[in-house]
């Protein structure tokens, strides 16, 4: 929680800088905070009345708040950080507004779209799983889907390709043959995905033996900071923890180098400006394979808010600024560990509390929990990996009671936080 004094003391300048941030959810928030704290001032483009950052901001907190076009054409540099929200955004502001986005609208619209996503890599020769698109004007789904048994006979994934997260626009097939209940499930899911706007594509299942994950930085002039490659769990879809350094959890020997070189070669061929991310599979065979892309600071790096000297939301600040990169470098292990919604509540949630050394909460005072969504995340640093995984076993522990308290409770689908209640880095 801020009190008044902390909040004066990220007043920017009257000539300060305007950015514009494209949504207001909890990444939104951490990159105005890194903002005001580096002397900008923040609007926030959200057609949310009730997003998170409204403290950090300078547009109008009445009924009639401009629109985003409106609010675009007082920024002068704008970010995103979500790119499922990026088309609809450019039909609505000039071309001189989009001008301003960083990463720049080429480069959005490379990895703003699933399908463009693996289609580049595929041409410049970057490694990732196989992948077929599916043509709505020319091909039969059902024919389509048969024929994608025969080319991913070990199973395959549907993928939407615009509008998913946190598992959202992603179907699994993995039956041997298309019985009528299974066809049912994917025909439908694929004209979900085709009437959103987007397209589907089927993507082979991956015999993976670890989900990687690597944060990069990169300026405009080039330079490039790479924060440490972290192992990664998921639950249903949704990250649930992080840790890291990988290569102290696990043998993983020349495997950073090689994801350090791709995530390089990606922000110079695509000449991206600012955060992005890069999601890996490592196949049991040792090869290293590119899963997706996030052209923006992402979940798996909030680790860098308590661990380093400079967060992936500082240093996206500082590359689409012009100003120079700070290093990501420090000593000891870190580990992130999401705080989801249980499968069985709707409704006010508040945070929950634990003494631990080296750890630190950022809860999000979203105004009701739901099933999967993120809630909070908890930052755990220790001198070594003995010591984290002693550490992390207490928070999980601890976390698991929390989240079994809301799943026997029963919720109130019209319940509102009060957002006096929100906490962003509450040390324990």
């Amino acid at each position: 929680m801020h009190d008044a004094k902390a909040e004066d003391a990220l007043k920017p300048s009257s000539n300060a800088m305007i950015l514009g941030i494209l949504g207001g959810g909890q990444l939104a928030y951490f990159l105005a905070l890194a903002a005001k704290r580096m002397g900008l001032k923040i609007v926030i483009l959200s057609d949310d009345p009730t997003h998170l950052c409204q403290s950090l901001t300078e547009e109008p907190q009445s009924e009639l708040k401009p629109s985003r076009k409106v609010l675009a054409e007082a920024c002068e540099l704008i970010i995103t950080e979500n790119e499922n929200d990026v088309a609809g955004f450019l039909n609505e502001i000039s071309k001189d507004e989009q001008k301003k986005l960083r990463p720049s609208v080429d480069v959005l619209r490379i990895f703003a779209d699933k399908g463009a996503q693996k289609q580049w890599l595929a041409a410049h020769g970057i490694e990732s799983s196989q992948f077929e698109m599916f043509a709505a004007k020319s091909q039969n789904p059902v024919g389509w889907l048969k024929q994608q048994m025969h080319n991913f006979p070990r199973g395959f994934v549907l993928k939407w390709t615009q509008g998913g997260y946190d598992g959202h626009g992603v179907c699994f097939a993995r039956s041997a043959n298309l019985r009528s209940t299974e066809r049912k499930r994917l025909l439908c899911f694929m004209d979900k995905g085709l009437q959103s706007g987007g397209e589907v594509y089927a993507e082979a299942l991956v015999d993976f033996s670890c989900e990687l994950s690597l944060v990069a930085t990169r300026a405009e002039s080039g330079q490039i900071v790479f924060y440490p490659l972290v192992l990664s769990q998921q639950e249903g879809g949704v990250c649930r923890l992080v840790r890291g350094p990988a290569n102290q959890f696990a043998n993983l020997q020349g495997i950073e180098e090689k994801a350090r070189e791709i995530a390089h070669k990606i922000g110079r061929l695509s000449e991206l400006t600012g955060t992005y991310a890069i999601e890996f599979f490592l196949q049991k065979d040792g090869l290293l394979l590119v899963n997706e892309i996030a052209p923006r600071v992402h979940n798996s790096g909030h680790f860098s808010l308590d661990w380093g000297s400079c967060s992936q939301f500082e240093n996206h600040v500082r590359a689409i600024s012009g100003q120079e990169l700070r290093s990501s470098e420090a000593d000891g292990c870190f580990a992130m560990l999401n705080i989801l919604g249980p499968e069985t509540y709707i409704g006010h949630a508040s945070a929950p509390s634990l003494q631990l050394d080296g750890c630190t909460l950022h809860w999000y005072g979203k105004s009701q929990m739901r099933p999967g969504r993120k809630m909070g995340h908890f930052n755990l640093v220790a001198e070594d990996s003995e010591k984290l995984t002693q550490r992390l076993s207490i928070l999980e522990n601890a976390l698991e009671l929390w989240t079994n308290h809301y799943a026997v409770t029963k919720g109130d689908a019209n319940a509102d936080t009060d957002k006096s209640s929100r906490s962003y880095g509450k040390r324990f």
